[in-house]
């Protein structure tokens, strides 16, 4: 269902990107990419909204027919009754998922407010955007270096959508004696991701994180240095709590 609906949506998102913000630069993409993907990650994390619940029978009470007017005022008090006493608890039940609900909004504001804690989502949505905007992280080309008895390589992006060319970066891996023969033959089988400092409105590429049969092993770029201006827009609207 994900990959119907990202077909679907790719033809809206590219020309969102190459039409009407083809003038915006790179920064300014990854900036509006970024924060989208932050938002829609922090959606998912709210509980679902409490949802007031309705009278099971609300209908019109009428006498039924030959009934006697004596029988029909206490049938109808009877129904009164029992249905203000439904109310009743209706408006309870909601009140109290009402304060659980906006109690739980505020500790995930509160929450999210830590850098610590949103610090894997905003990665997640960084790395969206960078294949988005470049394409898919690959490594290519390695070489072992007896001497330093090190795998070197290069880290470059497999182009998807066409929008920016990124410039081949030289890496090394830090892994285990035991898996290096095994890696610098089996390399293609692995996936790579890549992590990103962001400090002071400032994004840069810190180094790759490489999942080979399951298990993540480090690449470090070698004299690279590449900073983009973003920032970081968390909508507080999120976070709304509900007012009786």
């Amino acid at each position: 269902m994900r990959k119907i609906l990202l077909l679907l949506l790719t033809p809206l998102l590219l020309f969102s990107l190459v039409n009407p913000y083809q003038s915006l630069s790179i920064d300014e993409k990854l900036q509006i990419l970024i924060n989208h993907f932050l938002n829609e990650e922090l959606v998912k994390k709210l509980p679902l909204k409490p949802i007031k619940g309705e009278l099971e029978d609300s209908s019109e009470i009428v006498p039924f027919k030959h009934e006697l007017y004596f029988n029909y005022i206490q049938r109808l008090k009877a129904i009164k009754e029992s249905r203000e006493a439904e109310q009743k608890q209706i408006e309870e039940k909601y009140d109290g998922e009402v304060q659980y609900y906006n109690g739980e909004i505020k500790n995930l504001q509160k929450y999210y407010s830590k850098k610590e804690n949103i610090h894997q989502i905003v990665q997640n949505s960084i790395n969206k955007a960078f294949k988005i905007i470049y394409g898919k992280p690959m490594i290519t080309k390695l070489n072992y270096s007896e001497d330093k008895q090190t795998i070197y390589g290069l880290f470059y992006v497999e182009d998807i959508y066409g929008f920016h060319n990124f410039e081949d970066i030289k890496i090394k891996f830090v892994l285990p004696d035991d898996i290096k023969e095994q890696f610098y033959y089996e390399y293609r089988t692995s996936k790579v991701f890549v992590n990103f400092n962001y400090e002071n409105d400032k994004l840069s590429l810190k180094d790759l994180t490489i999942i080979y049969k399951t298990k993540p092993y480090k690449a470090l770029f070698q004299e690279f240095k590449k900073e983009y201006n973003i920032k970081l827009f968390i909508n507080q609207t999120l976070f709304n709590t509900i007012k009786k």
